[in-house]
């Protein structure tokens, strides 16, 4: 743990030497054009190696190691980083991320306390009906789909509806999920989502779009992350994942500083 903040410390440190050599150069009219690029196209390497050992530094310390796949961590972490200054995030210390690569026989949510350092919650979660049956392969934004969304949200307010006290999300994503809120996508709780449909059926049931959650817990998992936290859904969807501004790591490398240690 120790050579790793000595790494990112030291390469942060040699960053800052490269950036006070241009400006010196600079100021000397010994502006030599081609060191400078050179040394501008190096910068965003350091920024993004910086992340990732922060990221690699956290993933071992809250023990995700045999949970949650180490580089859609580091994903996460970018978009966390690109949001975490944003007004909408006002519970910074919890991210949630939503894997729907795996089955949805597996635990494939997790909710995570970035101050504390621990996994609060690791769960069944469901996703649309038009999305898939075990799998989730297809992903809309539009209204009447039944099927869900991927990229960036934000938890906001709850209420007690048709599925008992419900957790409302604003997408983030323009064309991607920005409808979330007229298609009425929220967390809650649902039967269908429990190790008993699984040995039933072999998977858990299917939402209308909705990342709905084991009933036992919904109540305490909607009050976590509830009042403006983000959330991530991933999906190896490579039309997403090379356009999402949130996943931009040289924004991210310059932003991966908080408010309270991480670590």
């Amino acid at each position: 743990m120790w050579l790793i903040r000595t790494s990112a410390i030291f390469l942060a440190f040699i960053s800052l030497i490269m950036i006070t050599f241009i400006l010196n150069l600079n100021m000397r009219n010994l502006y030599n054009r081609k060191t400078a690029t050179i040394i501008s196209h190096f910068i965003p390497y350091i920024g993004k190696y910086v992340a990732e050992t922060d990221a690699d530094a956290l993933y071992e310390k809250i023990g995700l190691n045999t949970k949650l796949d180490k580089s859609l961590f580091e994903q996460s972490m970018i978009g966390y980083s690109n949001l975490v200054d944003s007004e909408l995030v006002k519970k910074k210390s919890i991210l949630t991320i939503i894997d729907y690569t795996r089955p949805s026989s597996e635990k494939r949510l997790y909710v995570i306390d970035l101050y504390s350092n621990k996994l609060l919650f690791n769960s069944l979660v469901a996703h649309g009906k038009n999305t898939g049956v075990e799998h989730a392969r297809y992903f809309s934004n539009e209204v009447g789909s039944l099927k869900s969304s991927i990229g960036f949200f934000i938890t906001m307010g709850t209420y007690d509806g048709e599925n008992g006290y419900s957790l409302k999300l604003r997408g983030l994503e323009k064309d991607i999920n920005d409808k979330a809120e007229m298609r009425y996508i929220v967390i809650h709780g649902a039967d269908y989502v429990s190790e008993d449909y699984i040995k039933q059926n072999g998977r858990i049931g299917r939402s209308w779009g909705c990342p709905a959650v084991p009933a036992e817990i919904a109540d305490s998992l909607i009050d976590t992350i509830k009042g403006g936290s983000p959330l991530f859904i991933y999906s190896n969807n490579s039309e997403y994942l090379n356009k999402s501004k949130y996943l931009n790591i040289k924004t991210a490398s310059n932003q991966y500083r908080h408010k309270e240690p991480l670590l």
